[in-house]
């Protein structure tokens, strides 16, 4: 089985080096990689044909004649790709030696569609900085609920089997953040996922990446890819698909909640509240919202950053009230 991998490049050349040579650096060698540069203005495009020079039929680019945005352009990549599998790889982060063989060795044994591994975050310097499943405590199966409500999150640099594509599609350009959550979320609303538990990429925050994004619109745009996810609570959804549109109904309303806190409406985000509680009573940050609202001078009004409180002992009964049922 052959590998695609899909590099999106962007104004990213300071990390670009490391990020390619990390690829070509695999135990398992990708059968291509095609590096889709965004009209990049510092250089990227020059450093990008020279490593195509040294690697002749293996790298390949597609250089865009304008800036598309990361969405369209990764889609372009992976509308390209020949392999049986497509993995991602934005401009800044790294594969670890043998992410690709691991992942296609867990794909081949367990005839998995989706396959993924568990991440480090790193800073601008590649100094560690946490990971993204504590303990490698990583869930396998239908994992659509879960991810979609965000209790779960979602797979980074998912192996992904042509098959899978080919029947969900590609990224919704309709995006232009959150796009790979909302394509993660769709196709685990159809396939189930195996894991490799044990950090195999490495990913990089900094000051000029996506996720500093203005904070209302991280909402909106979460809001929007939740109500996409209810409409998929179709026959690909294992279990009480009725629940499970429920669940996300309820985040959905949450996601509101605290769009409408952003705007400064306070009573317009009660409301939000008080449905999500009845649709998904046993979601604990309904209530860590509800108390920043009750007792705004108590919590934070930030509905982003946990309160040290919350985990005290005015929480206490409604956590161990969750832990019975």
């Amino acid at each position: 089985m052959k590998v695609s991998v899909v590099v999106t490049s962007y104004n990213q050349k300071e990390y670009l080096v490391q990020t390619l040579d990390s690829i070509l650096a695999q135990t398992e060698v990708p059968f291509e990689i095609i590096v889709c540069d965004d009209c990049s203005s510092d250089g990227s495009q020059d450093l990008i044909r020279q490593y195509v020079d040294r690697h002749p039929g293996v790298l390949k680019p597609i250089f865009q004649q304008q800036n598309l945005g990361v969405t369209r352009n990764r889609n372009t990549g992976i509308m390209a790709a020949k392999g049986d599998f497509v993995t991602t790889l934005d401009g800044d982060d790294l594969y670890l030696p043998q992410k690709l063989e691991k992942e296609m060795r867990k794909a081949r044994q367990n005839s998995a569609p989706l396959v993924y591994s568990n991440v480090i975050y790193i800073d601008e310097t590649g100094r560690e900085t946490g990971i993204r499943y504590k303990n490698n405590r990583q869930l396998e199966g239908g994992l659509f609920e879960k991810i979609a409500t965000l209790k779960y999150p979602a797979p980074r640099e998912v192996l992904i089997a042509r098959q899978c594509i080919e029947t969900m599609g590609t990224l919704d350009e309709t995006f232009r953040i959150n796009e790979d959550f909302e394509w993660i979320a769709r196709l685990s609303s159809r396939y189930a996922f195996v894991a490799v538990k044990e950090p195999l990429v490495l990913h990089r925050y900094h000051a000029k990446g996506l996720h500093r994004s203005d904070r209302l619109l991280l909402l909106e745009t979460l809001a929007a890819v939740t109500a996409k996810m209810i409409s998929l609570c179709g026959e690909g959804v294992t279990g009480d698909k009725t629940k499970t549109a429920q669940k996300i109904h309820a985040f959905l309303n949450l996601t509101k909640a605290r769009i409408a806190i952003h705007r400064g409406d306070y009573f317009e985000a009660g409301t939000y509240l008080r449905q999500g509680i009845r649709q998904d009573w046993l979601r604990s940050s309904n209530y860590d919202l509800m108390m920043r609202l009750s007792l705004p001078n108590l919590f934070r009004k930030s509905d982003r950053i946990p309160d040290p409180l919350m985990i005290g002992p005015l929480a206490l009964p409604f956590y161990f009230a969750r832990g019975i049922f």
